[in-house]
């Protein structure tokens, strides 16, 4: 039996109803998990529950039309994923900034069921939970598809004081630089979904706090035509010398 385009939208409305009603129990089950990490001997098990949980809830949101909650959770990932680099047991610090995206994540809850639409103080709230998480640090995001350059860049600045995020799609990008604040910008060109060039001319135009950052692109192409307004600050073509120039330009956002 065929199905008509409405029933199908009011099966999709009924899934996107479900989830909202089902998100503060999820919130709740990943609250369990932060406050388990702080007391379990078992912390590798609990830290991967953790970071498997709010990586769901962070497919979810996008699934179910809440960019928000997966703007929330790619934040929550990085933190989790920050922790694991410096194999940290959980202390009070962590679990504070733990329980503060927890918090962060309730808020929103309470938004998305009041049917708000803007969520200016989430955004505010994620953007203090960054500079907490790493302070005295430069917060950057790598759109990047390739491990090799993702591996290249991560080493180059690993000499910095920096904390990078990595996506790899154009559109992914885009939605974190709505709602997230970073100081820099690397990306390639050749991404899935929304290629380099777009989503820094899309960034350009809009009214993200990002819009103006310096913005470094890599590409395999040359790239010309691009209006003045829409540029990256600097184009490195990926050759047999992308690391030291990538080296270069990291230098020019630092000093």
């Amino acid at each position: 039996m065929a199905v008509s385009e409405g029933l199908a939208e009011n099966l999709l409305e009924e899934l996107r109803l479900t989830y909202v009603a089902q998100l503060p129990g999820r919130v709740d089950e990943i609250e369990g998990l932060v406050l388990e990490l702080e007391k379990t001997d078992d912390y590798i098990d609990v830290y991967g529950a953790l970071y498997r949980s709010v990586h769901s809830l962070k497919g979810s949101g996008g699934t179910y039309g809440f960019p928000i909650v997966t703007s929330i959770c790619h934040q929550f990932e990085d933190y989790l994923a920050l922790m694991d680099q410096i194999h940290a047991r959980s202390s009070a610090i962590n679990t504070d900034l733990l329980l503060g995206y927890i918090d962060v994540l309730r808020e929103t809850c309470r938004a998305v069921q009041d049917s708000v639409t803007t969520f200016a103080t989430v955004e505010a709230s994620l953007s203090k939970l960054k500079k907490l998480a790493t302070p005295n640090t430069l917060s950057g995001l790598l759109v990047e598809s390739s491990p090799l350059h993702v591996s290249i860049i991560k080493e180059i600045l690993n000499d910095y004081p920096a904390n990078l995020s990595v996506v790899n799609d154009g559109i992914t990008a885009l939605h974190r630089l709505m709602t997230e604040t970073f100081d820099f910008i690397i990306t390639s060109q050749e991404v899935g979904d929304l290629n380099g060039t777009a989503m820094v001319a899309a960034l350009r135009l809009s009214r993200s706090v990002n819009r103006n950052n310096k913005i470094i692109l890599l590409t395999s192409n040359k790239i010309d035509n691009l209006p003045e307004k829409f540029k990256p600050n600097i184009v490195i073509k990926k050759d047999s010398h992308i690391q030291e120039n990538i080296q270069s330009a990291v230098n020019s956002i630092f000093f």
